[in-house]
C-alpha cells in the first residue's frame, strides 16, 4: 500500500470521515485515506435509489435486481476493497472542489447508511427466509390501502391475500362479509338457519381441494350475498344460496370432463340493503385476492343491479378492470356498456319491451272487456319504483315508454317507494287505489311484492273494489313458484331462466345433488327449477367456454394469461340452460357490450289456482309465442 499523506484538515476530514467530522489522531490517520468509504456509499446510494424508484413507479424489473446488487455490495466489499481504495481517492479529488454545503449533505447522507445498513439487511434476510411470519408483522406496519391502490411487486409477499372475514354494523345488526375458501372457511350467515350453506360451501371447498391436487388450476370467484337481517331474512340469501348451488354444479360439471380444473372462492357482501356499507370493503379484498393469487381469472356476480354497479365502480377506482366480471342476474340499463363486464340475461330495457308488448296485446284488451271499457275510456294504472335504486329506476322508465307507445289512453300514476321500507308501500298502495288505479306495475323485489299484496288485499276490501287487480313486474319478481302459498292470485314477471324439461340432464343432476327442488306443474310439459340457479350456472360456464377457447389458441396446456383469458370471453358463444349466450365484449362500439345478444325472454304468470304458467316467450328473432288457450286464465 502507498503512504498516506499527512493528517488532514478539519474540512477535509468533515469529507472523508462517513461517521466524525472531528480532527484524527495521527495514530487514526494510518488507518485511513482520504474519502475512505465514498465508492461503497455512492454504490449503495444507487441501489436503494433504483430500489426506491422502482417500488413506486412499478418497473418490476428493476426491483429485486437492485436488492441483489445491493446484497451483494454489502456481501462482498472485501472483494471491492482493492478497486475502492483507488475510486475514493479519485472521488475525494472531485468532492474537494464542492461547496462546503454538498460536504456537509454527503456527511449527512454517509451517516444515515451506516446507520441504516443493518436494519436493511435484517429486513431483507426475514422477508426472503420468513415471508409468511415477515407478512404477519408486516400487516400490522404497512397499510392494506398501499397495497390496494398500487401494484408493487416487491412487497407482494407482503400485502394479505384478501382472505378473511370481518363483521360489519348494518343499522342495529351486524353482518359477516368478505372472502373465504378451502383454508378459510366458516358460514357467513350465523343464524340457526345457516345449514344449508354449510353443505353448499362444504361441497365446493371438497371439489376444491381435488382440484388443487391436480395441477393446473384455474380460480373463480364467486361474489353474492349470504347473510341475514330483520329487514331481509329470506330474499338476499336465498338468492345467494341458488347462485352458489348454480356455481358449483358447473364447476362439478367441468372437473369431471377436463384435466385442468377449476376452483371457487366465495365472497359475501352481506344483503342487498347493506351494500353502501360493504361493498366497498369486500372489492378491495377482491383487488388484493387478484393480485395474490396467480390462478384467478374472474369474478361471477353481483345478482344485483346496485350492488354491481358499486362493485364495477370501485375496480375502476382502484384501475383494476381488467377483472372480468360475469352477473348472473343484473339488469339495469347502466351495466349495459361496462368494459370487461357481461351478464347473463338482457338489459331491463329489453324486458320491458316484452312486457310492454305482451301487455299491450293480451292483457289490455282481455281486461277492457271484462271490465267492459271502451277503447276510450282511461286505463289507470299504478307505476312503483324506487328513485334510488338503479334497477327500479331504468325498469320503470322502459316499461312507460314502452307502454305508452302502444297503449292509447294510458293513465299511469307514479308512485315512489323505498326498497325494503314497508311503511312507504303502504302509502302509496292508498294513493293510489284512491287515484283510481286497477292495474299496478311494480318495479321492486320479491320481498317488497309480499307486502304490497297484503296492504292490497286489505285496502281493497276497506275501499269495496270487487275486481281482480293485476300486479305486472320484471325479473326482480324472481322465485314465481312462492306465489303459489300466497293468498294473491294475480302475479306477472318476466324471466331470463326458461322452464325446464323434465328429463334434461340438467334437472336430473340438479335433483339428484340438491334434492327434489323443482316445482311440478300440472299439464304442463316443463318444470321450474330457481332462475337463480340456472343463470349462475351459465355465467360461470361463459368463464369455463372463455377458458376452453383460450387454451386451444395456445394448444401448451398450460393456464392462459389474464389478457389471453379476457379475449376469449369477449366472443364466447354457446347455448346455456337458460337459452343461447352470446358476448360481443370486443365491439367498442356498440353501447351494448356487456348484454347478451339477443337473449330470450319469458312472461310467467299465476291463476286463481296458484299455479304457474308460462304466458308468453320471446325468442332471439324477437318472435312471440303465445302459450295461454284464455289470456284471462291468470285474470279470474
Amino acid at each position: 500500500m502507498s503512504e498516506k499523506p499527512s493528517t488532514p484538515t478539519t474540512k477535509n476530514l468533515a469529507s472523508s470521515d462517513p461517521i466524525d467530522a472531528q480532527p484524527e489522531t495521527n495514530e487514526a490517520a494510518s488507518d485511513t485515506y482520504p474519502g475512505d468509504g465514498w465508492s461503497l456509499n455512492i454504490l449503495w446510494a444507487l441501489t436503494i435509489g433504483i430500489f426506491i424508484f422502482s417500488f413506486f413507479t412499478s418497473a418490476y424489473q428493476y426491483t429485486w435486481s437492485s436488492v441483489a446488487a445491493f446484497l451483494a455490495i454489502e456481501g462482498f466489499k472485501r472483494v471491492w476493497d482493492g478497486i475502492f481504495k483507488y475510486t475514493d481517492r479519485l472521488l475525494y479529488q472531485l468532492f474537494s472542489q464542492v461547496p462546503d454545503f454538498v460536504q456537509k449533505i454527503w456527511h449527512w447522507l454517509t451517516r444515515v447508511y451506516i446507520l441504516s445498513t443493518p436494519f436493511v439487511i435484517i429486513t431483507l434476510v426475514f422477508m426472503l427466509l420468513t415471508p409468511k411470519e415477515f407478512s404477519s408483522f408486516f400487516s400490522y406496519l404497512y397499510p392494506n390501502q398501499l397495497c390496494i391502490e398500487h401494484q408493487i411487486a416487491v412487497l407482494n409477499s407482503v400485502c394479505p391475500d384478501g382472505v378473511g372475514t370481518s363483521q360489519m354494523q348494518v343499522g342495529n345488526e351486524q353482518v359477516t362479509v368478505g372472502i373465504i375458501d378451502e383454508n378459510q372457511n366458516a358460514p357467513f350467515d350465523q343464524s340457526n338457519g345457516n345449514a344449508s350453506e354449510k353443505q353448499l360451501e362444504t361441497m365446493i371447498f371438497q371439489e376444491n381441494k381435488k382440484a388443487m391436487a391436480s395441477k393446473p388450476y384455474v380460480t373463480l370467484m364467486v361474489a353474492t350475498m349470504l347473510s341475514r337481517t330483520l329487514d331481509d331474512n329470506e330474499l338476499s340469501i336465498s338468492v345467494g344460496l341458488k347462485d352458489l348451488s348454480g356455481a358449483y354444479l358447473a364447476q362439478k360439471d367441468y372437473n369431471a370432463k377436463h384435466k385442468l380444473k377449476v376452483r371457487l372462492v366465495i365472497a359475501n357482501i352481506g344483503t342487498r340493503l347493506a351494500i353502501d356499507q360493504t361493498v366497498a370493503l369486500v372489492m378491495k379484498q377482491i383487488v388484493l385476492y387478484a393480485r395474490k393469487e396467480p390462478s384467478f381469472r374472474g369474478m361471477i356476480g353481483l345478482p344485483f343491479s346496485g350492488s354491481t354497479q358499486r362493485a364495477l365502480r370501485q375496480l375502476a377506482d382502484l384501475h383494476q378492470s381488467d377483472i372480468p366480471v360475469v352477473s348472473p342476474s343484473a339488469t339495469s340499463d347502466l351495466l349495459s356498456d361496462m368494459p370487461n363486464f357481461y351478464r347473463v340475461v338482457s338489459s331491463d330495457k329489453v324486458q320491458s319491451k316484452f312486457m310492454a308488448q305482451f301487455f299491450a296485446k293480451h292483457m289490455v284488451p282481455a281486461y277492457r272487456l271484462q271490465m267492459h271499457l271502451k277503447p276510450s275510456d282511461p286505463l289507470n294504472i299504478a307505476v312503483f319504483s324506487d328513485s334510488t335504486d338503479p334497477y327500479s329506476t331504468s325498469l320503470n322508465r322502459d316499461f312507460l315508454e314502452q307502454a305508452q307507445g302502444q297503449i292509447p289512453n294510458l293513465h299511469p300514476i307514479l308512485e315512489q317507494y323505498i326498497v325494503g321500507r314497508i311503511d312507504t308501500i303502504n302509502q302509496s298502495v292508498q294513493d293510489a287505489l284512491t287515484q283510481g288505479a286497477r292495474m299496478i306495475y311494480f318495479s321492486g323485489y320479491q320481498d317488497d311484492l309480499l307486502p304490497l299484496e297484503s296492504v292490497l288485499q286489505e285496502l281493497k276490501s276497506r275501499m269495496g273494489i270487487k275486481q281482480t287487480i293485476p300486479i305486472m313486474g320484471g325479473d326482480g319478481l324472481y322465485e314465481m313458484n312462492s306465489f303459489q302459498h300466497n293468498d294473491y292470485e294475480s302475479v306477472f314477471a318476466t324471466v331470463y331462466a326458461s322452464p325446464i324439461d323434465p328429463n334434461s340432464a340438467f334437472k336430473k343432476e340438479f335433483d339428484q345433488t340438491f334434492g327434489e327442488t323443482a316445482d311440478v306443474l300440472p299439464n304442463q310439459p316443463y318444470v321450474l327449477l330457481a332462475p337463480h340457479a340456472i343463470l349462475s350456472y351459465d355465467a360461470t360456464n361463459a368463464f369455463l367456454h372463455a377458458l376452453d377457447k383460450s387454451m386451444s389458441i395456445n394448444g401448451n396446456g398450460e393456464l392462459p394469461s389474464v389478457s389471453d383469458f379476457n379475449s376469449a370471453l369477449q366472443n364466447v358463444t354457446f347455448e346455456g340452460v337458460s337459452g343461447l349466450l352470446s358476448f360481443e365484449g370486443g365491439n367498442t362500439t356498440s353501447l351494448q357490450r356487456s348484454d347478451p345478444l339477443n337473449k330470450g325472454v319469458y312472461v310467467m304468470c299465476v291463476d286463481i289456482n296458484h299455479h304457474v304458467h308460462t304466458a308468453a316467450s320471446y325468442g332471439p328473432d324477437q318472435s312471440e309465442q303465445y302459450l295461454l288457450k284464455d289470456s284471462l286464465k291468470c285474470l279470474p
